[in-house]
């Protein structure tokens, strides 16, 4: 079983996602929250969570003036799935969210390539 929408629990859970870069900056500005909803789904019975990852590409982030930190956001988001994933369930897996809106060429592939060497157990673009 695959977890659920991470951003619409975010708002749930009271984070505004309306900053132009839609969940992406919960990663910095609110990983307990983001970490719980993970650690929740893995409870439910969710053998793959996918990383905060969808939209911290630097297009995304761009909208909120914090493009040239994407590395950060998208590093935080994995750390932050791993590490809820380590503490209820090290067998599930961790998919590496990028969004296929714009990512193209070599932004796709170095997007790919932290999200693979920072520990995420495969890639899952989004639709």
């Amino acid at each position: 079983m695959h977890d659920g929408a991470t951003g619409t629990e975010l708002e749930a859970r009271g984070f505004d996602c309306n900053s132009g870069a839609w969940s992406a900056t919960a990663n910095l500005e609110a990983p307990d929250v983001l970490r719980a909803i993970h650690e929740d789904y893995l409870r439910a019975g969710a053998d793959i969570i996918t990383a905060n990852n969808y939209c911290t590409d630097p297009s995304f982030l761009d909208r909120t003036g914090k493009g040239a930190q994407w590395r950060d956001f998208s590093k935080a988001g994995l750390e932050i799935a791993l590490a809820a994933r380590d503490s209820i369930n090290p067998d599930a897996y961790v998919a590496g969210g990028i969004s296929p809106m714009g990512v193209l060429g070599q932004e796709f592939t170095e997007r790919a390539r932290l999200l693979a060497d920072g520990g995420a157990d495969f890639i899952r673009r989004g639709h």
